[in-house]
């Protein structure tokens, strides 16, 4: 972790290298630290390990714009998040898929949380794949759900061996679409 100004100043050379080494360090852990470098430059990387999110400086210098979270590289694929209970999504959910496993025969309800409870951003997918032979609801609380072949709201069903997917359409409004949804 390492933040340093990459505005070096003429300087004796013991100084100098001591400097151009700390703005290498802090370009090669894309300036990581708790509060925002000072000096920004527009394009800049930012590790923002407060909030665990790497960010980016805007064109024009003016704002940070969160790019995604710190570990969101090192996955492959899409994560999964295997559950054998009833559960209400977390933002740690977005783009991810939440699993039924094959282990659990057991009906169970995978419920969307409201806006208020968990602001997702618009765009944000989660996918849901059914294993097992009991059937999964995947509910909806103050917020919409909505299933394009008919229009129709609220909660649907995910059979066994079914997957399906949702995505945030607007703040309050979720589409989805799979195999074995009704």
């Amino acid at each position: 972790m390492s933040q340093a100004s990459f505005n070096i100043p003429n300087q004796p050379g013991a100084s100098f290298r001591a400097d151009v080494n700390a703005a290498l360090q802090s370009l090669a852990t894309s300036s990581a630290g708790p509060s925002a470098p000072g000096n920004p430059t527009a394009n800049m990387f930012w590790a923002d390990t407060a909030n665990q999110v790497l960010k980016i400086r805007d064109t024009t210098n003016a704002a940070w714009i969160t790019l995604c979270a710190l570990d969101e590289f090192v996955h492959a694929g899409v994560p999964q998040n295997s559950r054998s209970e009833n559960y209400v999504l977390t933002l740690d959910d977005a783009n991810r898929h939440i699993f039924h496993p094959g282990s659990d025969p057991t009906p169970r309800v995978f419920t969307i949380p409201s806006n208020s409870a968990a602001p997702f951003p618009v765009g944000t997918i989660i996918g849901f794949v059914n294993d097992s032979g009991g059937a999964v609801t995947i509910g909806i609380t103050s917020d919409t759900l909505v299933w394009p072949p008919t229009g129709a709201t609220g909660s649907r069903t995910l059979s066994s061996c079914g997957i399906a997917s949702i995505m945030k359409v607007t703040a309050t409004k979720w589409m989805i679409t799979g195999t074995g949804v009704s």
